[in-house]
């Protein structure tokens, strides 16, 4: 936003155009021109050209924003001040958890954010890995900024169980923490060999120089490119007829030329069946073949809800609410979407 800024003005100061017409960046943030006028840089949300405005409109007929839940949702989603401020406890730093705690501070009321990580962002941190993906960071940055330009009272490195929130006694409590992730059992699984995806981009564990990613959705492409950027040599399959289905489809473009790019070697409508004797079998249309040895067999086979603290809530303590993946796992469109309505109605 700031090179932006920038070039629009000299653009206008040197008289080269009278008029500077911004596309995707104003449903990003419909108040990017005051912002600029104003030099308030910081507080302007940064389009991440991740095309899922124009994804909606040509699917479902309406503008959608990844992080500006208010896009097509105007007259639903209005930011009224309280009137009576409450104390409210956030637990869990991503997207989703943010967004709630910004626009409940906005209303006017009194935000405690608990994030079990050192930073916030959750999984979103985990989503800038791939080349590809680096913009998607603007997201944690704006989120990031708000809620501390906003005062909200954050707490990192703090699981919170419900003795934590107990203590503060709150008026209402709103869950954000997450999904976990799930995948398939194998027959002959490995420790060593077997990793999941969300803890090989953590940094939890490492992978080898040959490498098996199953799951051709989003995380399990990112995964695929991110490595495959390292130098390691890198087999991805799907078990649906073609990758990236989950994303729009320009962004799936770009990220099939990316993995041409890279040498990544892609396995449509193919099933890992077991690990036996060292090699990978897969069923492809029916037949099970071996692809060899890999050092490492990367899961990206999706997540499942991480609502343990809600549930337990739900039934020691009233006004609780939950937002994101622990309630059903969805994209961050979705998360965001459900904490500016949880907020918007405390």
């Amino acid at each position: 936003a700031h090179v932006l800024v920038i070039v629009s003005e000299e653009i206008l100061a040197t008289e080269l155009a009278d008029i500077i017409a911004l596309g995707r960046e104003l449903i990003c943030d419909p108040e990017w021109p005051r912002k600029a006028m104003d030099g308030r840089l910081d507080e302007i949300r940064k389009c991440i050209a991740c095309n899922e405005c124009l994804h909606r409109i040509t699917t479902e007929g309406a503008v959608a924003c990844v992080y500006n839940a208010a896009a097509g949702n105007e007259l639903e989603l209005k930011v009224i001040p309280a009137a009576k401020p409450k104390k409210v406890v956030v637990v869990g730093g991503g997207p989703g958890g943010m967004e709630t705690a910004r626009v409940v501070a906005l209303r006017g009321h009194r935000v405690i954010l608990f994030e079990k990580d050192g930073s916030l962002g959750g999984q979103a941190r985990l989503a800038v890995k791939a080349p590809s993906k680096q913009e998607f960071g603007n997201v944690i940055e704006y989120l990031s900024h708000e809620v501390k330009r906003l005062g909200v009272e954050i707490r990192l490195g703090q699981e919170a169980d419900i003795n934590h929130i107990r203590a503060e006694q709150p008026d209402a409590v709103v869950v954000a923490t997450g999904a976990v992730p799930a995948g398939p059992g194998i027959e002959g699984e490995e420790e060593r060999t077997v990793v999941f995806a969300h803890d090989l981009l953590r940094g939890a564990v490492e992978a080898g120089a040959n490498v098996l990613v199953v799951g051709g959705g989003a995380v399990g492409i990112e995964t695929a490119e991110w490595l495959a950027s390292q130098g390691r040599r890198v087999t991805l399959i799907e078990m649906l007829e073609e990758i990236g289905l989950d994303m729009p489809e320009t962004i799936r473009a770009n990220h099939r030329v990316m993995l041409d790019r890279h040498g990544v070697a892609i396995m449509c409508r193919t099933v890992l069946v077991r690990l036996q004797r060292g090699s990978v079998v897969v069923k492809q249309q029916g037949n099970e073949q071996k692809l060899g040895r890999y050092d490492t067999v990367v899961l990206a086979t999706g997540v499942k809800p991480n609502d343990r603290l809600r549930t337990q809530l739900e039934k020691e303590l009233p006004n609780v609410f939950a937002v994101g993946d622990c309630t059903k796992p969805a994209k961050v469109l979705e998360a965001v979407y459900q904490g500016m309505k949880v907020a918007c109605e405390l």
